[in-house]
């Protein structure tokens, strides 16, 4: 395979914090199959755990530069320039991408106990594994709620189904104290969403996200995006801060709200077309053929009972 390198961009990166190497934002051009990949991005400080600065350098074969700089902004490591071109791909080639921006430049407080409901179910069953997985059980929940039948039929997990058939039976109740913070701050819904049984510390701002509020979900994938490595993860206002850095200058540029940007990453993630490793190291940008099952697409978006949503 042959690679010809077009003259790469110099950027900062951060291995400690205070030990700064400069990470090279390179285009690649395949000249065997014609597929591009542009990696953009910073070698995480996590990286000093278990290489040294001198150690590093000589792997990159690149010279140590001065100490004394700030680490770069999680928004440095995604330019809008390269999002504003993940958006027009993904817009053209993923089936999966049009309805997710509809949906997400769309969200408002459900109109009724039974949205509600259907919100907090999906957020439960999210919880650790893909959205494609999601939407295999999803669909077997709402039949044994329907059917009147103990959800743990449909869904294995003891815990997470009890907490999704007291959802459903208290959505009424639920509705009336979710109405009661229409008005309220960010932080006090976040903290409405976090007492629900089977919402966890993360999925907490997707369910806020959900019900209307503009936020980004600090998972795993966008995490590593903003620079964050998987462990340790530090805290989550951290995490919340950095992936709210990552996505508001793109949401700026692009006139999308940061609950779509955040979507859109999400996607761009999960269908392989956006690639970073667990340290959250350099960003890779992969156009190419989408193998990874649909989300949206093909449900007919009246299908999944009782209200549509998406992973985001």
């Amino acid at each position: 395979m042959r690679l010809a390198l077009i003259p790469p961009k110099v950027l900062p990166i951060s291995v400690g914090r205070n030990d700064k190497v400069p990470l090279r934002s390179h285009r690649w051009n395949d000249n065997v199959n014609g597929k591009e990949q542009r990696i953009f991005g910073f070698a995480p400080w996590s990286l000093r755990r278990s290489l040294s600065v001198s150690r590093f350098a000589a792997l990159t074969s690149m010279p140590v530069a001065p100490a004394g700089r700030m680490p770069p902004a999680p928004s440095d490591r995604l330019p809008v320039e390269l999002w504003i071109e993940l958006r027009s791909w993904l817009l053209a080639n993923d089936p999966d991408a049009p309805p997710m921006l509809d949906w997400s430049a769309a969200l408002a407080e459900p109109a009724d106990p039974e949205k509600l409901a259907g919100e907090i179910v999906w957020i439960i069953l999210c919880a650790g594994r893909s959205a494609q997985s999601a939407r295999t059980i999803e669909r077997r929940v709402w039949d044994a709620i329907h059917a009147g039948t103990p959800v743990l039929s449909a869904f294995g997990h003891r815990m997470r189904a009890a907490a999704i058939e007291t959802a459903w039976a208290r959505r009424k109740d639920l509705y009336v104290e979710f109405a009661s913070l229409k008005a309220a701050s960010d932080e006090d819904l976040l903290a409405w969403c976090r007492a629900m049984p089977g919402v966890g510390a993360v999925t907490c701002f997707q369910l806020a996200k959900n019900l209307g509020r503009d936020l980004p979900k600090p998972d795993i994938w966008l995490c590593r995006l903003a620079g964050i490595p998987d462990r340790p993860g530090g805290r989550i206002q951290e995490r919340f801060a950095a992936c709210r850095a990552l996505c508001l200058p793109l949401a700026q540029a692009a006139g999308d709200r940061i609950a779509t940007v955040d979507s859109l990453l999400w996607l761009a993630c999960n269908k392989g077309v956006l690639q970073v490793d667990a340290f959250g190291g350099p960003v890779s940008y992969r156009p190419g053929t989408i193998k990874a099952r649909p989300i949206m697409a093909g449900l007919g978006f009246e299908t999944i009972d009782p209200s549509v949503r998406a992973i985001g």
